[in-house]
Parts: structure tokens; sequence; C-alpha cells
């Protein structure tokens, strides 16, 4: 993959994982959010927090590789890595970590099967908790929610989930049960990742109808 818009989906917030590389070989890896871009020129990212971090001066120096990669919430949900040269790093107004524009992109499809994309509003309880959420993809055998509501400390991963998808007049329109497979956090709102049950995956076909009809007739 080649084109400028291949990166098309990057948003501002995005948790990047970059892994710096000297020319002497020496590795290291850190998390940093995505403040912004300008396609074909340049890319900018939050300088890694030193407290959090440790002192990243030795690797992250003008000139050096970078190999990003970052989750592509698309239909098959795909990884997509790029490699990048440091630029001069931006001090003002805070300090910026500058990379150049990729030329080249490659793209890891991480699901076997495509998915129906939403934007469905949905009640989500995980254990006694009650969340505002929206459904933003579903399969037969998994989906993807976006909890409306901030919450501190999550740790979703591997409990279940109960989503009652809604249509705008809030009725329920269906209920899906799942196990949460992994979950990300964007501008303090977290996303999750949902293997559904089996009843679920053998009955989705039917509440994809049910859920077309009911929009039809509203």
């Amino acid at each position: 993959m080649t084109q400028i818009d291949d990166l098309a989906f990057l948003r501002p917030g995005m948790m990047l994982h970059v892994e710096a590389v000297t020319p002497a070989g020496v590795r290291s890896k850190m998390k940093l959010p995505l403040i912004g871009f300008q396609a074909g020129d340049f890319l900018l990212l939050q300088y890694p927090d030193p407290s959090r971090w440790g002192d990243k001066y030795d690797v992250l120096r003008e000139g050096y590789e970078l190999i990003v990669r970052v989750l592509a919430e698309d239909d098959l949900g795909s990884v997509v890595a790029f490699k990048c040269q440091i630029l001069p790093t931006v001090t003002r107004p805070i300090k910026m970590l500058v990379a150049s524009y990729p030329k080249v992109v490659q793209q890891q499809p991480l699901r076997a099967e495509r998915r129906m994309a939403t934007k469905l509003l949905a009640k989500v309880r995980c254990g006694t908790q009650m969340m505002a959420g929206q459904l933003l993809d579903i399969s037969v055998h998994g989906c993807r929610v976006r909890l409306v509501d901030p919450v501190q400390n999550a740790a979703f991963k591997g409990q279940q989930m109960t989503i009652m998808v809604e249509n705008a007049n809030k009725s329920e329109l269906f209920k899906l049960l799942g196990v949460v497979c992994n979950q990300k956090e964007e501008s303090g709102l977290w996303s999750v990742g949902i293997k559904l049950d089996q009843t679920a995956s053998q009955n989705i076909e039917k509440l994809f109808e049910k859920m077309l009809v009911t929009l039809d007739d509203r």
C-alpha cells in the first residue's frame, strides 16, 4: 500500500505504538498519542513523558528511524504499520516529536470476517455497572462498542457484557451477550471488542432483519 489515503483514518488522540531504532540497532518501544498530521508531509506525536518512559533523547534523534503501528478500526480490524524518520523536534507550544510522512504503509487484517458498521445507541451492562454506549460495528461472531460515559481505571477484558441495542426512540431492538476480548482508550472514552456467544451468533441474521424492519417503520 502506498496511497496517502491509507492513513486517512488517523485522528488526533489515537494511541500509536512507536518503536525507535538507532543506527546501531538499539530499539526502544513506547506508546505516544497522535497530535495531528499533514498528509504527505509529516506526523506530530506527543513527546514521551520521561516520568513514564524514561529519557529517550538517545533514541529519538533527528534522522533516526521509527516503526509505527496502529489499530485501524475498519471492517476487518486491521493493524497498520509503517516506517518513517525523525525530523527536528518542536518545543512550542509543547514538546512534540515530528516524523516524516511514510511512503509505504502495510496493513494486516485481524478478523476473518467483515463487520457491518452501525451507529446504533445501546445500554451496556458489565457486572453491576450500567453504561450508555454506541454499537460501532457487528458481525456474526463479534461486535465493537464505544462507551459514551467516561470510565476510570477500566478493566473490561475477560468480563461478560450485555449490550441492549436501541433505536432512536429508545426502544430495545435486541440484546447481545458476549465476552470482552480487547479494550482501547481514546480521548478519555473506551471502546471494547466483544466476542459474541453462540446464541447471539446463531440468531444474528434474524436480529439484523428485525433491526432493518424496525428502522424502516420509524
